[in-house]
């Protein structure tokens, strides 16, 4: 019995080795066709959350005598929890006080302090206990990763999870990644976006999208955006449109792309209007026209009802496949996407509805 076991043992330790060795040299061909850099995810310390319902006001006192004037305090402390933000106030006057430097604003997370703005900002100081938007209207987001339900169908109902997730790095910021997942446990996507930060928008330079079927095996399709052309899929290249040649963007930088047009005015987020996008992907370059729908109501469980526009791409003269995306933005989450819709022909489709907001 005991000489039987033997061979069979070492025929299994055989094979697991083969394994391994197969799966390092999978993993090590990923590698090689990546054009990406490798980037740790960032701490994510606050989240987005709906708002606290306002309580009722309680009934009026009866009058009491005024007490002596006292003397005016030169400063103040908001607290919340552990956190102490200590803010200067302005010296009493008959006029409107003008806003501080610095803000603190008290959330269901902790007491954040808010930069002075800039001519192109906006700071939205809501009452304790209330945060619906992400505070500075007018910059690029901080690190935010938005967190989403997944459901859909192909060749079945599909459940799972999605995300996006923004980052910056470098001295100034001047460097970004944007990243999409989707898990649909049987299927899963990952779509991811590297290049520079410029005061005009986002200037994509790499991006990879990844693609895996439970049982097979993955798959890589990468994209180079270089100053002049685009390295596609294979090797091909195609030079950038004569007509603003460096406003191309991939399949995920357009959505913090978009967001950032229409937070700085130069597109403007009304129904019926539309905005244009050259777009990159690994197969070619085309300009997708999106229409603006009306505003509409989106009432998120754990973030709370928020106004959204739906922007709807319009059918390619020349498709290249029967993908298309989606968007719902939303102007009071500095129109990060409340909800996408990817469609995979007439009868597929993936749907990624925001669950959770959480920035650094």
């Amino acid at each position: 019995m005991v000489a039987w076991l033997k061979p069979l043992a070492w025929a299994l330790l055989a094979a697991l080795l083969l394994h391994m060795l197969g799966l390092m040299g999978i993993n090590t061909q990923l590698q090689s066709n990546s054009v990406l850099t490798d980037k740790s995810d960032p701490l994510f310390t606050r989240t987005i959350e709906a708002a606290s319902p306002q309580a009722e006001a309680p009934p009026p006192e009866p009058p009491k005598p005024k007490p002596a004037p006292a003397r005016v305090p030169t400063a103040a402390v908001i607290s919340q929890s552990a956190v102490t933000e200590t803010v200067a106030l302005p010296a009493p006057s008959p006029e409107p006080a003008a806003l501080p430097a610095a803000v603190a604003v008290s959330t269901p997370t902790g007491t954040i302090s808010v930069a002075e703005a800039t001519p192109t900002q906006t700071l939205s100081a809501q009452p304790g206990g209330i945060t619906d938007s992400l505070l500075i209207t007018g910059a690029w987001p901080a690190d935010t990763r938005v967190s989403y339900k997944l459901t859909g169908y192909f060749q079945g109902e599909l459940f799972g999870d999605g995300q996006v997730q923004w980052t910056r790095e470098g001295i100034n910021g001047e460097r970004y990644q944007v990243r999409v997942i989707v898990d649909a446990k049987l299927y899963e996507l990952r779509m991811t976006s590297q290049g520079r930060v410029s005061p005009q928008g986002l200037l994509p330079e790499s991006f990879e999208e990844y693609s895996k079927r439970i049982l097979g095996n993955p798959r890589i399709r990468p994209l180079k955006l270089e100053e002049l052309e685009l390295i596609l899929e294979g090797g091909r290249r195609v030079p950038r449109p004569a007509v603003e040649p460096m406003a191309v963007q991939d399949a995920v930088s357009q959505f913090i792309d978009l967001g950032h047009r229409f937070t700085q005015g130069r597109a403007k987020l009304e129904g019926g209007g539309n905005v244009r996008i050259w777009l990159g992907r690994p197969g070619g370059l085309d300009e997708w026209t999106y229409d603006i729908g009306p505003a509409e109501t989106m009432n998120l469980p754990r973030i709370g009802a928020i106004t959204v526009h739906e922007l709807k791409p319009r059918p390619l003269a020349n498709p290249r496949g029967p993908f298309t995306m989606s968007m719902w933005l939303a102007p009071s989450l500095q129109y990060l996407p409340a909800k996408i819709r990817i469609q995979l022909g007439a009868e597929n489709f993936v749907e990624l509805n925001a669950e959770q907001i959480q920035q650094k």
